[in-house]
């Protein structure tokens, strides 16, 4: 009995200076590692974005005049026209009817070989064509045809759209009540479209609807923003990403918004700490990464998410800790199995 009571304890004992000797070899000194980001000059724009479409400013529809034929079309979509450009020329029925009895004509006295009759027929066509015009359809604006919906010899009457006209297109978007008030005539902004991601349109704010319309129980105004100058690629009904520059401040001091750390009503970032003293040895300060950084007091702007303006406090070719983690000096130690055994 006192034989196993002795081999209890001593496999108790062994067991306790076993973990006893890893918890302490385990327990190492914990030490913080800091991720540093830069102070330097720039710029920051806080910005709104809306998703909208490519739409025209002023979009005219032409229709035709009188009920006839289409006799001649003189514009291709794409074109651009002056207010009055002739678009096409339409034949009334009453001239149709005319002209094509004057044709009938024509072709009877040819077909006769009657040189009197051919002559007389050719002068009552002319007469007809003078006394009875087509019908111009001209351009109401100036701008550029988007839609050409006729061809020469077509019928139509008086409710066919032959054309479309866009003075200018724009981007046309929706804003929520809650940031109209953000925004002004004027007001820069930028225009990107889903088809062309990479290429981005500066523009400004044209005109901002005065009347609400609600859109899922929200309220939306329309907004529609005018690019410096539009894109050939361009074309109505595109999806337009446009982003608001509500506010803007260019070459400033700004460092990382993650930087930035409020306590007590203070707010202060931690900066690299640049003392020359000798390092303690085995300390990691030659790669600047773990040495302990200075709070310092900062006085900040204005901030897009990202970078965040500083007023006073910091100056260029500073370095903020933006992020700060814990590692721990643990050293794994087999010694306890003695050099050169293997633990089984």
């Amino acid at each position: 009995m006192k034989k196993y009571v002795i081999i209890t304890i001593v496999i108790l004992a062994l067991v306790g200076i076993y973990f006893g000797f890893f918890k302490k070899t385990s327990n190492g000194e914990t030490k913080k590692v800091y991720k540093y980001g830069d102070v330097e000059k720039g710029k920051i724009e806080i910005k709104i974005l809306s998703t909208g479409s490519i739409k025209p400013f002023n979009q005219v529809g032409i229709k035709a005049t009188s009920r006839g034929r289409i006799e001649e079309v003189f514009v291709q979509e794409g074109d651009m026209v002056e207010v009055g450009t002739v678009l096409a020329t339409i034949s009334s029925e009453d001239r149709n009817s005319i002209l094509d009895a004057a044709i009938s004509q024509i072709k009877i006295a040819k077909e006769s070989k009657n040189k009197n009759a051919i002559k007389e027929a050719d002068i009552a066509y002319q007469v007809a064509q003078s006394a009875y015009k087509p019908v111009f359809l001209t351009s109401t604006i100036k701008g550029e045809i988007i839609n050409r919906s006729c061809e020469t010899g077509q019928n139509v009457d008086l409710s066919n759209e032959l054309f479309v006209l866009s003075d200018k297109l724009v981007g046309r978007v929706d804003i929520d009540e809650v940031d109209i008030a953000k925004m002004k005539k004027g007001l820069k902004a930028y225009i990107t479209l889903d088809a062309y991601p990479d290429k981005a349109n500066t523009g400004k704010i044209s005109k901002i609807s005065r009347e609400g319309q609600t859109i899922s129980d929200v309220v939306v105004y329309e907004i529609l923003v005018e690019p410096d100058a539009v894109p050939e690629e361009w074309a109505s009904g595109m999806t337009a990403n446009i982003e608001f520059v509500t506010k803007s401040k260019d070459n400033i001091i700004i460092c990382p918004m993650s930087a930035i750390r409020e306590e007590k009503g203070e707010t202060y970032v931690l900066i690299k700490n640049n003392s020359k003293e000798r390092p303690s040895r085995g300390s990691n300060v030659k790669n600047g990464l773990m040495e302990e950084p200075e709070k310092r007091l900062v006085k900040k702007g204005i901030d897009d998410g990202r970078f965040v303006e500083i007023i006073e406090g910091l100056d260029i070719g500073e370095k903020v800790v933006t992020e700060i983690t814990e590692i721990s000096n643990e050293k794994k130690n087999n010694s306890l199995f003695g050099p050169g055994r293997r633990r089984n």
